[in-house]
């Protein structure tokens, strides 16, 4: 893959998406690409293609294999507790 120009940076909150839904997903061992995330999350293949590409610059994504790395894993496992922490203090 190559890089993105910087005018189509994608959103931080389309990063974490992405990282989120690998993180749900790799459990269960399918196979990823770029138009199967960007159904999943409604945006563009191109839009899912660029945040792949991002998050691999950043050292957290293989963006070929569509896999988180162990340092994306650690990132994404710590995204998911601090959203399970933040619902929770949001209904106590």
């Amino acid at each position: 893959m190559h890089s993105p120009s910087p005018s189509a940076a994608p959103s931080t909150t389309l990063l974490f998406a992405l990282l989120d839904a690998l993180y749900t997903l790799s459990p269960t061992q399918a196979r990823l690409d770029a138009p199967s995330l960007a159904r999943r999350l409604g945006v563009s293949p191109s839009d899912a293609a660029r945040a792949l590409v991002r998050l691999e610059q950043l050292g957290l994504v293989d963006a070929v294999r569509v896999r988180l790395t162990m340092r994306g894993l650690a990132v994404a496992a710590a995204h998911a507790a601090q959203v399970v922490s933040e619902s929770v203090l949001r209904v106590a």
